[in-house]
């Protein structure tokens, strides 16, 4: 089995490049965010294709390479292409941290989460508000060409590195490409803060040394594009916390190097006196087998996963929609990630079996009337506090039915609607929206003008009717439960649905009282409505649009909510949210005579959504 494929196999490996993908995922600004999953799906050398005898020329007058280097860049066939995918490099060379397949992206998504919580924790403690785009990006950066680097090699060993500016050349190497691809510098003077922080001058020079190495390589002037403010003294002023934030962040080798040679220490041993291996191509492969192994090892797939050579584990039955395992519980210490965080177990819930910060959920037999509690508010996985808003869809969340159907129903029963074409646009709708491939724009232009002609009072009358005939009767208990408990712990409240904000609005206000209601807006013109939307529609990656513009004017972000949906059409939300709770399992057919591999397909193409 090759390295790649070790690291394909791998849960751990390919659960740790779907929460770095993520927390891209999370970064503010748009192109920024695109920018960033660009690189962590092809980290391409770009650099590459620069003039090597001038970059070398360059780097040897200004004393930045070792005087007897013939070359700048590692091997490389194509600039557009990376060498390996970026789930398959290890974190660095035999006898240093992460040194297996994939051992890059576990080092990355651990680090991603430190530094996310250090930019939640300056904020919540200190007052600070950091940028979280450069924290954060900086971080997910910081190796980007490791992949490059560290090559794996027909030994069954990796590539080894060479010094650059002092440092290992990935580093430099990143960084010159973050300023070739026309990154900000305030992020790029961050991502190059990852091996050292400039808090004295020894360490300044470090930094600027390693951006001045990376500008030559990009082809940049260093002053001119910003990324230290004289070419030789320090870096861009005012100097920023976000630097000191992905250096702190980027510190698990700390642990991790010592661990990893002691354990091939071992390993070597184990291998020369059990075995009789002693020549270093058999170790190595030995050695990465292990690795393998040991990256399966904290991960068991549910019952009915089909993955062979693994312990399955019994889920225990539930009555119950949820089941949440509180830290000191024994039972999740001892859980299949063996003490990793919670957040990253994997759960049988309306997403299709994707990896998300998820309470454990079973399926139940049928589905009740009322919901469990959801009461017991847990701290935000990636920062460890509790979050600040309470985020709830509506349509089978919060009420035990569709809003949109119930006004519908409603109207024929009024006699305000009497033409059967409207009931078969509405199942046309429940057909495509559960199948995911809703086009809400043009259901609008169908259903809308079944009810467009009623005024602004007629329609205020209705709508007021319907909320106390067909609304209030079908909440869920549970619901007015759960945002109680919320306004009482300080949260922002906010309900957001896909649904027409003109009724959208009143039930969350005079059924649930919350903050803020987030609907589907409408063009009203002389008091009427029209089938025309109004802005950005609140349905998929619209509700992050929409939850982020409500939330940025309070100072709040989407990474500081706790989200509760019953919807796999929220998962672009869900995936946003700092935390998620699915409340209810879709019908059963709903994932019947679906592959694995069809299901590991949409979870990636998920998650690669900006």
């Amino acid at each position: 089995m090759s390295p790649v494929d070790m690291a394909r196999e791998s849960d751990v490996v390919q659960t740790s490049y779907e929460i770095i993908r993520a927390a891209a995922g999370r970064l503010r600004d748009p192109e920024l965010r695109e920018a960033v999953l660009s690189i962590i799906e092809n980290p391409a050398p770009t650099i590459a294709s620069a003039d090597q005898s001038a970059v070398l020329a360059a780097l040897k007058k200004e004393g930045l390479i070792a005087a007897g280097r013939t070359s700048v860049f590692p091997k490389f066939s194509d600039t557009t292409r990376s060498p390996q995918p970026t789930w398959s490099a290890p974190g660095s060379g035999y006898g240093s941290h992460h040194a297996y397949p994939g051992g890059l992206c576990t080092h990355v998504a651990l680090n991603v989460v430190s530094a996310e919580s250090l930019v939640a924790a300056y904020d919540n403690i200190d007052g600070l508000k950091l940028d979280f785009d450069h924290a954060v990006g900086g971080e997910i950066l910081h190796d980007l060409h490791k992949p490059w680097v560290f090559q794996w090699e027909a030994d069954n060993a990796c590539r080894k590195e060479e010094a650059l500016a002092g440092t290992g050349e990935h580093h430099v190497l990143s960084i010159a490409e973050s300023i070739k691809r026309g990154l900000p510098a305030e992020f790029v003077v961050a991502q190059a803060c990852a091996h050292e922080h400039p808090g004295s001058a020894s360490g300044e020079a470090q930094v600027v040394g390693w951006l001045r190495a990376a500008a030559i390589i990009a082809g940049v002037d260093p002053v001119k594009g910003r990324p230290h403010r004289r070419r030789r003294q320090d870096p861009a002023l005012p100097r920023r916390i976000e630097g000191w934030v992905v250096h702190l962040a980027d510190h698990d080798w700390v642990i991790s190097v010592p661990a990893c040679q002691w354990v091939v220490k071992a390993l070597r041993n184990l291998a020369e006196k059990k075995w009789g291996v002693r020549d270093e191509k058999t170790f190595n492969a030995l050695q990465l087998r292990a690795l393998q192994l040991d990256r399966h090892a904290p991960l068991r797939h549910p019952v009915g996963s089909g993955r062979r050579g693994l312990r399955r584990r019994r889920r225990p039955r539930s009555q119950g929609l949820i089941r949440t395992r509180r830290p000191n519980d024994r039972a999740f210490r001892t859980s299949r990630l063996m003490n990793k965080p919670h957040w990253t177990r994997k759960a049988r819930c309306g997403f299709h079996h994707i990896w998300m910060r998820t309470t454990r959920m079973t399926i139940p037999a049928s589905t009740p009337r009322t919901l469990p509690a959801m009461t017991a508010f847990r701290p935000v996985p990636a920062t460890g506090f509790m979050p600040l808003a309470a985020v709830f869809d509506l349509d089978h969340t919060l009420i035990a039915g569709d809003a949109t159907i119930g006004w519908t129903e409603y109207l024929y029963e009024r006699g305000v609607v009497t033409d059967p074409v409207f009931r078969e646009i509405n199942e046309r709708m429940k057909a495509s929206y559960h199948a995911g491939t809703l086009d809400i724009a043009a259901w609008l232009r169908e259903a809308v003008p079944a009810y467009s002609g009623l005024d602004e009072a007629e329609r205020n009358a209705l709508v007021s009717d319907f909320i106390e005939e067909k609304i209030r009767p079908i909440a869920y208990t549970q619901g007015f439960e759960t945002i109680r408990a919320a306004k009482a712990a300080g949260m922002l409240t906010l309900i957001i649905s896909a649904s027409n904000a003109f009724f959208v609005k009143p039930i969350a206000e005079r059924v649930f009282g919350v903050d803020v209601a987030l609907g589907t807006e409408l063009v009203v013109r002389n008091g009427r409505i029209t089938p025309e939307l109004s802005g950005t529609p609140t349905f998929r990656e619209g509700k992050v649009v929409r939850l982020c513009a409500a939330l940025e004017h309070r100072g709040l972000r989407p990474a500081e909510t706790v989200f509760y949906t019953d919807s796999r059409n929220d998962l672009p939300l869900a995936l946003a949210s700092g935390d998620c709770v699915a409340v209810k399992y879709p019908r059963p057919h709903a994932a019947r005579g679906r592959s694995r591999e069809r299901m590991a397909g949409e979870r990636m193409e998920a998650l690669r959504r900006p």
